[in-house]
């Protein structure tokens, strides 16, 4: 099942947005396709009748585009308009925290084997986008291909051989390719990541941006188990405590892993299961809305 089949009674339009990837392209590139993307989507649909919704790093930047709605970056060249914000969010996992040398630690010990992710190449991505290391070699750019064969492999194991261990994962995992990263990168990378609009997780220090910034109805799904599960928690945390909406947050810590509603799209036992993750976003889209969503 697909979203547009489960909600047969509404008249959905989904617009995708191709931004560029790292490492060819870094911050503010992605924002300000966003941006522009949001703008034009607005000549053609008011704003309270649009939903974001986006995962994992494509989550993190429209929370960025939500907090520059909300204050305009000074980084991204102002469009012929001001940008109302949208009638909803949805965030799968959002990679909202890309400061990775101050991950919050009340991630589950576990994630960091069971999750499919490789948190040294989303280090290396991380860095890469902020603009804090910059492209040396030409391995770099085969990152992608890199980081989606060994997830994939990593994600087939767990799923099939059952002697593929929590210990085997971590030593597995301890040989996967290091960046050789020079230390002065990792204070720039720090420093880079104390804007917000460059690391949604800074906000928390700035109350009022994640007060202003989100829409009356936001949901959040993550996976319990994910090696992100923690830095998501504490920053749904402090968005509830001071959001003048509804934040909804659910998660599903049985089988925790990143942006898992998509991965059960492919991977569920069966149609009940592979359907559970949708189920909840449509629930959400039907809540929010009476009319046409874009």
């Amino acid at each position: 099942m697909n979203l547009i089949d489960s909600i047969p009674d509404r008249c959905i339009k989904i617009f995708s947005l191709d931004y560029d990837l790292v490492p060819e392209s870094r911050y503010p590139t992605q924002l300000q396709q966003a941006a522009r993307a949001y703008d034009y989507l607005l000549n053609s649909t008011p704003a309270d009748k649009i939903i974001f919704a986006g995962d994992s790093a494509g989550a993190a930047i429209l929370i960025s585009l939500l907090f520059h709605i909300a204050k305009p970056s000074p980084d991204i060249q102002s469009g012929r308009r001001p940008l109302s914000q949208p009638k909803g969010v949805i965030l799968i996992s959002p990679w909202c925290q890309l400061d990775t040398k101050h991950q919050t630690l009340s991630r589950p010990p576990e994630a960091v084997d069971e999750d499919y992710l490789d948190i040294s190449m989303l280090h290396e991505y991380a860095r890469l986008y902020t603009g804090a290391t910059k492209v040396s070699h030409s391995s770099s750019l085969l990152f992608p291909l890199q980081f989606y064969f060994a997830a994939f492999l990593r994600l087939y194991r767990q799923l099939f051989y059952a002697q593929y261990t929590s210990n085997w994962i971590s030593g597995a995992k301890a040989a996967v390719h290091e960046s050789q990263v020079d230390p002065r990168d990792w204070a720039i990378h720090s420093f880079l990541c104390k804007s917000p609009y460059r690391n949604p997780f800074a906000a928390i220090d700035y109350p009022e941006w994640l007060a202003d910034a989100f829409p009356i109805n936001t949901l959040i799904v993550y996976g319990g188990k994910e090696v992100m599960a923690g830095d998501i928690t504490v920053f749904t945390n402090a968005l509830k405590k001071v959001s003048k909406g509804t934040v909804e947050v659910r998660s599903r810590w049985e089988q925790g892993w990143h942006v898992w509603p998509l991965v059960l799209m492919y991977l569920g036992k069966d149609q009940e299961e592979s359907s559970v993750g949708i189920k909840i976003i449509s629930d959400f889209i039907k809540s929010v809305t009476n009319s046409t969503v874009a």
